[in-house]
């Protein structure tokens, strides 16, 4: 056998043993592994203004061996607890007439703090501090009315929030400081003034010498006919294992990840078997007229849990149906290890220490004045019936809710060759179709980015990946960043629109087609919650044409 076969076979087993893996997953698609947060220690804290008892922001710090909480509730100063005593400390004054939108513990001399930039355009030169734990204004990062430049224009400060960080999880690597940067509108996410925004969506600043600098790069944002409310403006950005950075929003499962030293992106996935997509509204003019958190939902933060090596994704659920959000954990590589229910009346917001997760238990808060309670838990994994999560965290039957309103169509094999005739040349070959302009967010994600994680095995086996767009500029954009080029000669465009032609019952999400000798033998348009299934016909076809060649 000469080398090249010799590789084919070792491909072969590698893809056998992933049907195989994939298959058996779907036997057990009802349950999944449940990640049970239990109780094991109570902490209570002296609240030094109990009227103002909401955390805007929280960060525990490590000094001397002692757990340090530092808090900041809205109030002029930052509490400094002794979390390991369960006693305050310190207080850390703040700028008056100011109100602190977020900070930094880098140690006692030096902690970065991020004026509310919304309130203070007037007063750019004092809204970004280096302080010490007196208090004591150590740096000024003045941030100019243009901070940042463009090919065609400048970016005023009028027009931006400033660069801030939101809640503990800033990304600082060596000297330099990771943040940030929201355009300030009043529009709804995925208009033509959203889309066309200029406004790098992460900056840096080198604390040595004060120089600011844009981190441009393709992100994943709504395409036309696709629009969410204003409050999904914001996006996030969490420090990664290694200190990259990570950026995603609240309305998708994309996680894009920064390699600071090589200049790359890479995307993942991180999606709830529970709430699997966050449906946009079609009609702009009915975004701001529902309210997401309580009808829809929301994605959340990514934490990085240092200790156990995880990271954790909370989900909000739509409180009119749900009585309690979600958390998903995932490995350092982002595959999913199981999910969990926050139990009720805690925070979703989340500390970390040791093999501990800690949450702020609100409502006992808010029943006792002057104090303020976290609880420790400790994680315990479980195989876990999904309709039993369901029944646990509803408050009514109305869990349609939570799905994609897009059927999966076992029919739709009516008239397609034609059409797959026009573009692929093949006896035969394997197709993923995604409907660019009108599939399902979620899904038309998890497709492409699938697509992108096996390119190396597709571009040598006839698996190809074709798209229905006529927007070639942003379809584009959206392939790169899943590290794909349109002029891959796998990679093809209906630009005209005709793959709607021959869509059955209007069923618009992504869709495998395999021809076999000319013969269409499998054909299927699947919904969000049966996105993984897409693996197990197309590693199926390669094998299969793998086998043929030896």
């Amino acid at each position: 056998m000469d080398l090249n076969k010799l590789i084919m076979t070792k491909n072969n087993f590698f893809i056998y043993v992933l049907i195989i893996a994939i298959s058996s997953r779907n036997r057990v698609n009802n349950t999944i592994e449940e990640m049970v947060l239990l109780p094991v220690d109570s902490i209570e804290l002296d609240l030094i203004d109990f009227s103002k008892n909401v955390i805007s922001d929280m960060q525990l710090y490590e000094k001397d061996s002692l757990l340090m909480l530092f808090l900041y509730t809205k109030s002029s100063n930052i509490a400094v607890y002794n979390f390991t005593e369960k006693e305050l400390v310190a207080q850390v004054p703040l700028q008056k007439n100011k109100q602190l939108h977020s900070f930094y513990v880098k140690n006692f001399d030096s902690i970065f703090v991020f004026y509310n930039s919304f309130f203070y355009h007037g007063y750019s030169d004092s809204l970004f501090q280096l302080i010490d734990i007196e208090g004591n204004v150590k740096e000024i990062y003045p941030l100019n009315n243009t901070f940042f430049k463009t090919e065609t224009n400048d970016i005023s400060i009028f027009d931006s929030y400033y660069p801030h960080v939101i809640f503990h999880k800033i990304v600082f690597l060596k000297n330099t400081l990771y943040f940030l940067v929201s355009k300030y509108n009043q529009y709804s996410l995925g208009d033509s003034l959203s889309r066309s925004s200029e406004l790098p969506p992460v900056g840096s600043i080198n604390i040595d010498n004060k120089n600011f600098t844009p981190i441009n790069f393709n992100f994943v944002f709504p395409h036309e006919n696709q629009f969410y409310p204003q409050s999904f403006n914001h996006y996030f950005i969490t420090n990664a294992l290694n200190g990259d950075v990570l950026f995603y929003t609240k309305y998708s499962n994309i996680i894009q990840k920064f390699d600071i030293s090589k200049k790359t992106i890479s995307s993942y996935l991180l999606k709830s078997e529970i709430l699997d997509t966050i449906p946009p509204e079609e009609d702009e003019r009915n975004c701001n007229q529902i309210n997401y958190i309580q009808n829809k939902g929301s994605f959340n933060t990514i934490y990085f849990d240092k200790f156990l090596n995880l990271y954790f994704r909370t989900i909000l659920l739509p409180k009119k149906t749900f009585k309690n959000d979600l958390f998903i954990v995932a490995d350092s590589n982002f595959k999913k290890i199981g999910e969990g229910i926050i139990p009720s009346g805690y925070s979703s917001n989340m500390l970390f220490y040791n093999d501990y997760v800690i949450l702020w238990d609100k409502a006992k808060t808010y029943a006792t004045e002057g104090k303020i309670y976290f609880t420790k838990f400790k994680i315990q994994q479980k195989l876990f019936n999904k309709d039993s999560i369901l029944k646990t965290i509803s408050i009514s039957d109305a869990l349609d809710t939570l799905k994609c309103s897009i059927p999966s169509n076992d029919t739709a094999t009516i008239a397609i060759r034609p059409f797959l005739d026009s573009y692929i040349i093949k006896e035969s070959f394997c197709v993923l179709i995604v409907p660019f302009m009108y599939s399902c967010p979620s899904c038309k994600d998890y497709a492409v980015n699938f697509y992108s994680l096996n390119k190396d095995v597709f571009y040598n086996s006839n698996v190809f990946l074709l798209f229905d767009s006529q927007n070639v500029s942003g379809l584009k954009s959206y392939t790169n960043s899943f590290n794909l080029r349109l002029e891959n000669k796998n990679i093809l465009l209906d630009s005209l629109g005709l793959y709607s032609n021959y869509i059955v019952n209007g069923y618009f999400n992504p869709r495998v087609v395999v021809v076999c000798k000319n013969i269409v033998v499998y054909d299927k348009t699947y919904k969000p919650d049966e996105m993984e299934n897409i693996a197990t016909p197309i590693f199926k076809f390669v094998l299969n044409q793998m086998c043929d060649s030896l």
